[in-house]
């Protein structure tokens, strides 16, 4: 007789504030796990609600789906969470003892929770907190704790500069120069880049591998093809470096082309003048 698959034993995650003030809808990342929140966090939620820009929306937004949820059932008892799993608010562990010196604060409040459950409970307990020293103390405390990850930017996207380097064949790289677009997938070239591949309207700083000549060229619909506009001087603005001809190309290109340029440089006077 085969044997069951083992199951992943429920988990129990505690969220610090921060988690909410930077995801609305974090209740729901968490599968079939329970979350436990402690009471501190709904009065630290309370006193950020006025708070401008994204800070306050999610904290508002937070609050209302905490009302939402408490229409369906008890949060203290716990509520079932759209993903499978379990919410409920917690107030019950002031009487849990932390290091002498820590201050009474919110903070530590929810130190508290974490270290009373993992005491208390069966199943694995995890505190989530966006906070490092909320993290080390947590260590201090023998509770295992994570990062948020589920709205974290992939490093990848944040070292994206818009443009890449690769070497050419001589044969692709003189139809390039005749203007002959060459599709992406039967073009023979080396990324300079190994780490990822070509990207839709990504630029290129292209050098031939017999000639070392170079030319510049954009990816469009999965064709590698020359730039457009690189003879067009707007405004009688003179490109000083290639990043700059980049930089006009995307700027005149149509909208349902590129909808959207963000330029990102020290400032100079040849960059203001694109804004």
């Amino acid at each position: 007789m085969p044997k069951a698959k083992k199951t992943d034993k429920q988990r129990i995650y505690i969220l610090d504030t921060n988690i909410f003030m930077a995801d609305p809808d974090c209740m729901n990342r968490f599968g079939k796990h329970m979350i436990v929140v402690p009471d501190m966090v709904i009065e630290e939620l309370d006193d950020n609600k006025k708070a401008s820009g994204d800070k306050g929306y999610n904290t508002r937004q937070s609050l209302r789906n905490f009302d939402s949820l408490r229409r369906k059932g008890n949060l203290i008892k716990g509520v079932p969470t759209e993903s499978g799993g379990s919410i409920r608010i917690t107030s019950d562990y002031d009487h849990v003892i932390l290091p002498s010196g820590w201050k009474d604060k919110p903070d530590n409040r929810i130190l508290q929770v974490a270290k009373g459950m993992k005491e208390e409970s069966e199943q694995p307990v995890i505190l989530v907190s966006k906070d490092t020293n909320v993290r080390i103390k947590a260590d201090i405390l023998k509770v295992k704790a994570e990062d948020y990850k589920h709205e974290m930017i992939d490093e990848d996207h944040l070292r994206y500069n818009g443009r890449n380097e690769i070497l050419l064949t001589d044969k692709d790289f003189q139809k390039l120069l005749q203007g002959t677009p060459i599709e992406l997938k039967k073009a023979k070239f080396e990324r300079c880049n190994k780490d990822r591949e070509l990207l839709e309207n990504e630029f290129l700083y292209i050098t031939n591998q017999t000639t070392y000549g170079t030319l510049l060229a954009k990816v469009r619909e999965n064709f590698i093809v020359s730039l457009q506009y690189d003879s067009i001087r707007p405004f009688g603005v003179q490109p000083r470096n290639v990043g700059q001809r980049f930089a006009i190309e995307a700027l005149l290109a149509p909208a349902n082309e590129l909808p959207l340029v963000i330029l990102k440089a020290l400032p100079a006077p040849p960059k203001h003048s694109l804004h």
